[in-house]
C-alpha cells in the first residue's frame, strides 16, 4: 500500500511539474526531463523508477530509470499509456500496441 501511495504522489508531482514547465515561458515548450514537445500533457502513467507522458499532440515522453530501455520513447502518435515495472505500452492511434523496455517476460 506505501509503494502505491508513494507512486501516486510522486506521478502527481511530476505531472505538476511537467504543467509548469509546458506552460511557462519556455519557447520550445519541452517538459521537465528534456526529452520531445509534447504539448501540454493529459496522461501520465508510472513505473516502479520511470514515468510516461501523453501530451496533446498524441506524442509521448518518458523520463527516470533507463536500466531496460523504458525510456527510450518510441516515435508515433498514440492515444494512451500504461507504464509497468520495468517497461511501457501505448495504443497507437492507428489502433496498433507499442510496448518497450524489460522483456524478460516477454511483455515487449
Amino acid at each position: 500500500m506505501k509503494k502505491l501511495l508513494y507512486r501516486i504522489v510522486a506521478s502527481a508531482i511530476v505531472f505538476v511539474g511537467i504543467i509548469s514547465s509546458c506552460n511557462s515561458d519556455n519557447s520550445d515548450n519541452t517538459n521537465q526531463a528534456g526529452s520531445s514537445k509534447i504539448g501540454i500533457p493529459i496522461l501520465v502513467s508510472a513505473g516502479d523508477q520511470h514515468s510516461c507522458a501523453l501530451g496533446t499532440n498524441d506524442t509521448i515522453t518518458c523520463w527516470g530509470n533507463n536500466d531496460n530501455g523504458q525510456t527510450d520513447t518510441p516515435t508515433g502518435t498514440y492515444k494512451n499509456i500504461s507504464a509497468g515495472s520495468n517497461h511501457t505500452c501505448a495504443l497507437g492511434t492507428n489502433d496498433t500496441i507499442t510496448c518497450w523496455g524489460n522483456n524478460d517476460n516477454g511483455q515487449t
